[in-house]
């Protein structure tokens, strides 16, 4: 299965179709004092590559996730302006990452991750949240969120609950 979001009826709908889960963790990043960013620039590469690095190291994740910084630092030159980096911080501190590849009315949350000690702060939905609220500004029409490993496993029920009707 493959996880996508549909844009088009606006935040509004887009919000209540979130599982109630999020919807809380929302509120819960919101007393947490979550704050979200995002450039189209490699300005806050060292901090990606560290949070999506440990990300991959606490996942087991085989090799093919270690992309080289030479990868990302090549984004402006060979994806100029359609990729973002978004990024949660608490009190300063950027604590999640995610690299967001966009082409016309496609976005695609592509890679990214969270530092262990931010995970009970529901910053992961924040972001999710701000990415979505950003796509649909630019005009984007679909959030592709993607898959998981294995039929409904940890990664692809995450995913389902930002769009339980948009399973592809």
């Amino acid at each position: 299965d493959f996880v996508s979001v549909d844009l088009r009826p606006g935040i509004h709908a887009v919000l209540s179709t979130f599982k109630r889960s999020v919807r809380k963790d929302l509120k819960k990043a919101e007393r947490n004092r979550v704050q979200c960013f995002y450039e189209q620039s490699c300005d806050h590469l060292d901090d990606f590559l560290e949070i999506y690095q440990s990300t991959m190291d606490r996942k087991s994740a085989e090799i093919f996730y270690y992309f080289s910084e030479d990868f990302f630092k090549a984004l402006p030159r060979d994806v100029k302006g359609m990729f973002y980096f978004f990024y949660a911080k608490i009190d300063d501190e950027i604590v999640s990452c995610e690299l967001v590849l966009q082409h016309g009315i496609y976005s695609h949350s592509f890679l990214g991750g969270t530092k262990q000690i931010a995970l009970s702060s529901a910053v992961n939905p924040m972001l999710k949240y701000t990415i979505i609220q950003h796509m649909m500004s630019i005009g984007c029409e679909y959030f592709l969120l993607g898959g998981g490993y294995n039929e409904n496993d940890g990664i692809l029920k995450f995913k389902k609950a930002y769009a339980p009707n948009g399973i592809i």
